[in-house]
């Protein structure tokens, strides 16, 4: 007869434990939070600090310039329901349709709160994206150790994701802060669901109530489901199946709040989305989907090259170099990755990388030009960081990753550093960007729009006109128009103008410069009938082209007729976004009084300086310099 199998003693159970390779696993549940972890949580808040100090002192750069230098929806308390009621660009003009596909209140209300604690400093923005990231990174920690993570490795994860260069567009661009905002709330939402399962379950109203706020940061937030219930399904004990019941029921809500999200967020924009001209469709997306995640994958290995834009473009077909073998790479990559994270904190990892990460290979939301960006990969780096660190420390131990860790820090920090004077003025952003993707005709026309500003008007025409010969870019054109004009070739400025509001009517700038070509002739009569027209194309633009209208009116000699414009449009101006609106006031006002209603003339006046009081427009501001000394003179 075949011998029994003697029965291991204890001893020998702890001597085999004691030999089993080093495991990623903590010894005692995270729940156990001791003096070591909240050291750990102030080293990584003065690493984070440290990376990106100077970033404080940048400027407003990109969008900045829209979403918070001339945005009054965040600026004017009146408007504050309207601002979280809107999409992200209704400060461009009340019309009927959205402005843009994203409504995201949450983000809204941090725009109006940084506006309220620092105006129109730059420091103080940049100060509050470096304590969200802050903020971020320690709660990437205290998930960590949550999932049962060795605090070494819990702390190599989150040193890695706190100074990776991936991040500066996130950080150091002000208007890049959704991404660390909607990474707080997630990670936040996160830990609480966990909580639930290892204590009381009031710990659900915090983690709905944070979900909700990252419904209302980014659209991205709608994918997060998956990753909760993979988070969850082994912090209780049972048999595999009913984890995964209890991992599904615990992952609904999630869903139920982001199907709520998207019912509330078709009310906002509409039932239909805006669509782009380049629309490629559904096959276009899977055509690309592969070199778009050997994009990613290599900005988070090896961030050596990064910018505001990549030269990276939409494939037509799957051609051999970029097609098949990007899908071959992507697929590689996908199962090692996979077959590596067998421990279902990794799964947890590959989840949150591609979950949050597949709403970015939409390539339809994007110009053909302008694929990817780095701040799609902020909170995604984190999940690819733990399928790759987790395994990695089964094999090599918590010790010894946390040291490579350290270790690859100091290079990668230094990038950091170095790569956050790109975002410091739009000038060195976009010719950054111009070295990456140096056939953009975006890129050109920013950088000429760049150059503009800072007076180099020569430079400026010669990017512009670069820009134009690879493609037809309305507001280059528009731009390049005001040079044409100041040269004295109206003509030709006439002629690019006319085409532009040929093809988008409700251009306000081209209206603009196009009466300032009849101006330059000295064909006031001439301004006044393209004033009218842009009038009738552009209904909530009335009060800006009607302040037009009366100008061109009154230099025609037309000074009653003008008047009469003027006074029919000053009743909605308080009702009209938009620089410039408030102007037809500090017109009515002088006409008045040249016209001898000095009554009417000063209520206007002082109408005007009542609603422009918070403005930063430099051509409205020295309107109320004159308005104040027409007010004092009288």
């Amino acid at each position: 007869m075949a011998r029994r199998p003697k029965r291991r003693t204890a001893a020998a159970k702890a001597q085999s434990a004691a030999a089993a390779p080093p495991t990623a696993l903590a010894a005692a549940p995270s729940a156990d939070w001791t003096r070591a972890d909240s050291t750990s949580v102030l080293v990584l808040a003065a690493v984070c600090a440290l990376v990106f100090a100077n970033s404080l002192g940048g400027g407003f750069v990109y969008d900045d310039h829209s979403q918070i230098e001339a945005n009054r929806l965040i600026q004017e308390n009146a408007r504050f329901g309207e601002a979280l009621t809107s999409d992200v660009w209704a400060f461009k003009g009340a019309r009927e349709d959205a402005w843009s596909n994203y409504w995201r209140p949450s983000f809204v209300l941090l725009l109006c709160l940084g506006y309220r604690l620092f105006g129109l400093a730059p420091w103080g923005w940049h100060a509050l994206n470096l304590l969200l990231h802050i903020i971020a990174t320690c709660l990437a920690f205290g998930l960590l150790r949550r999932l049962e993570l060795d605090r070494r490795l819990a702390l190599a994860i989150a040193l890695l994701f706190a100074v990776h260069p991936g991040h500066v567009e996130s950080v150091a661009w002000i208007s890049g802060s959704t991404d660390p905002l909607l990474s707080c709330f997630l990670l936040g939402s996160l830990l609480c669901v966990l909580r639930t399962q290892r204590s009381s379950a009031l710990w659900w109203a915090p983690a709905l109530i944070l979900y909700c706020f990252a419904l209302g940061s980014k659209e991205v937030s709608v994918m997060f489901a998956p990753c909760v219930a993979v988070a969850a399904f082994g912090l209780r004990p049972g048999t595999s199946k009913a984890r995964w019941r209890r991992a599904g029921l615990i992952g609904l809500p999630f869903v139920g709040l982001a199907l709520v999200y998207l019912l509330l967020r078709g009310q906002v924009l509409g039932a239909r989305e805006l669509e782009y001209a380049w629309y490629g469709g559904p096959w276009a997306v899977v055509r690309n989907a592969p070199q778009l995640f050997i994009f990613y994958l290599r900005q988070a290995l090896f961030p050596l090259w990064t910018g505001p834009t990549y030269g990276l473009r939409a494939l037509e077909d799957f051609e051999l170099l970029r097609g098949w073998l990007a899908l071959f790479g992507t697929l590689t990559v996908s199962g090692l990755v996979l077959w590596m994270a067998r421990e279902k904190v990794a799964l947890f990892g590959c989840l949150l990388f591609g979950c949050l990460l597949a709403p970015a290979f939409n390539i339809n939301a994007f110009l053909p030009e302008d694929l990817v960006h780095d701040r799609y990969l902020y909170l995604p780096l984190l999940g690819l960081l733990i399928a790759l660190l987790v395994p990695l420390a089964r094999r090599w131990g918590n010790r010894r990753v946390l040291l490579l860790a350290c270790v690859l820090c100091v290079p990668l920090g230094i990038k950091t550093v170095v790569d956050n004077q790109t975002w410091a003025s739009d000038r060195a952003l976009w010719e950054r960007g111009l070295e990456r993707n140096p056939d953009s005709a975006n890129t050109l026309a920013m950088l000429g729009d760049a150059l503009l500003k800072e007076g180099e008007k020569q430079a400026a025409r010669a990017m512009l006109d670069r820009a134009l010969a690879l493609r037809p870019l309305t507001k280059a054109t528009i731009q390049r128009a005001g040079l044409q004009l100041e040269a004295g070739e109206i003509q030709q400025a006439v002629t690019d103008l006319n085409q532009v509001i040929a093809a988008h009517p409700e251009e306000l700038s081209a209206w603009e410069r196009l009466m300032m070509c009849f101006e330059a002739t000295g064909d006031f009569e001439g301004g006044a009938r393209v004033a009218r027209a842009a009038r009738e194309a552009i209904p909530y633009r009335y009060c800006v082209l009607s302040d037009k209208l009366g100008v061109m009116l009154y230099r025609s000699g037309a000074k009653q007729e003008a008047l009469q414009v003027l006074r029919e449009a000053a009743p909605k101006v308080a009702g009209e976004l938009g620089e410039g609106a408030a102007s037809v006031l500090f017109h009515l006002g002088q006409l008045e009084l040249e016209l001898g209603d000095a009554n009417a003339g000063r209520d206007a006046l002082r109408r005007f300086l009542q609603l422009t009081e918070h403005t930063h427009h430099e051509a409205t501001v020295r309107q109320r310099d004159r308005a104040r000394s027409a007010l004092d003179g009288d």
